[in-house]
């Protein structure tokens, strides 16, 4: 690939409260859907211990990112 060529990221298939969901990124994604998601994704990675990503979500407004599966 070369340096000036960008591959799409996605969709990401996850488990939350033993749900399977797909993030899937709209090209109308605003930036503060973009931002909540990515700080989500940061503290799934860095946690030590079971988040309640479900309340997060909703509480943050980014419902239409996530599909159920």
């Amino acid at each position: 690939m070369n340096e000036t060529e960008l591959s799409p990221i996605g969709p990401i298939d996850v488990e939350i409260d033993g749900a399977m969901h797909r993030i899937a990124v709209p090209e109308n994604c605003s930036g503060y859907e973009a931002a909540q998601l990515a700080h989500m994704l940061t503290f799934a990675v860095l946690a030590t211990k079971p988040l309640d990503f479900t309340t997060f979500v909703r509480e943050k407004g980014i419902e239409r990112l996530f599909v159920k599966l």
